[in-house]
């Protein structure tokens, strides 16, 4: 096989895994009002985290998400990074239906998360602001863009905050 033949089958290569995990990514349904929902069931209970943040630190941390989708994260990685590296995660992140990422990783610049919050003080903080964004996002206005994805549309950006709460919420439990 020469250079040339080698680029052409690369490049078919690639654009038929991106086409492919396109599909799949839009096929899935990443229903927030859903997620909203089964947040507000854990509403009065007695919850345990078992990874390295408590609760109230996982639920402040998503809400800080959602919250910088809205007004603008502090930090934001190079617009190299976002282009490459953060699209190819988000792309293979809705691809598979699921996140995986460190799960005790803060988001850069964000406020400091207090482990000795109340967790339902901090899970309401997060139902109210992923209604914010629920009401938001049915407008068509315009979201800030992603520290580390860049701009994202509304689609997008529903999908990313889906999986990345599903990804924490996997630690919680009553």
């Amino acid at each position: 096989m020469n250079r040339r033949q080698f680029i052409t089958i690369s490049t078919f290569g690639i654009a038929g895994l991106a086409l492919g995990g396109t599909a799949l990514g839009n096929n899935r349904n990443f229903d927030l009002t859903e997620l909203y929902q089964k947040l507000q069931s854990l509403q009065g209970k007695t919850l345990a985290s078992s990874g390295e943040w408590t609760a109230a630190q996982i639920f402040r941390h998503c809400a800080q998400s959602i919250q910088g989708s809205l007004t603008g994260f502090p930090l934001q990685k190079s617009p190299l990074f976002q282009h490459t590296a953060g699209k190819l995660a988000l792309f293979s992140f809705k691809a598979a239906g699921a996140m995986t990422h460190p799960l005790a990783e803060p988001i850069p610049g964000m406020a400091a998360l207090e482990p000795n919050e109340d967790p339902q003080q901090a899970l309401a903080a997060l139902l109210q602001t992923l209604e914010l964004f629920i009401q938001h996002s049915s407008t068509g206005a315009t979201l800030a863009p992603h520290f580390a994805y860049g701009t994202l549309n509304t689609t997008d950006y529903q999908a990313a905050h889906w999986l990345h709460m599903h990804n924490h919420l996997s630690q919680i439990s009553i």
